[in-house]
């Protein structure tokens, strides 16, 4: 259980830190937030993939992050032997 909530959480984090890195990269290294402003508007693909990557970091239900910490938090519950 410890391992896929491992797992899961590396997948969304590092998804997330792709995606800044690629906003940094096409904002040509200007790492000042007042120049985003737009950029969201221009690609909305990073900008729904940095939403299900906080999404799933927060345990929001159906994504991945939720079966995770579910599966978790209903074993210390329940107390249920592994």
């Amino acid at each position: 259980m410890s391992f896929f909530h491992l797992i899961v959480h590396a997948i969304f984090k590092s998804m997330l830190f792709l995606c800044a890195g690629f906003i940094i990269h096409n904002l040509i290294g200007n790492q000042d937030i007042r120049f985003l402003s737009n950029f969201f508007k221009f690609s909305p693909t990073i900008l729904s993939c940095i939403i299900i990557g906080i999404l799933s970091l927060m345990g929001f239900p159906f994504i991945g992050g939720f079966y995770s910490k579910d599966i978790i938090i209903e074993f210390f519950f329940l107390n249920l032997k592994i």
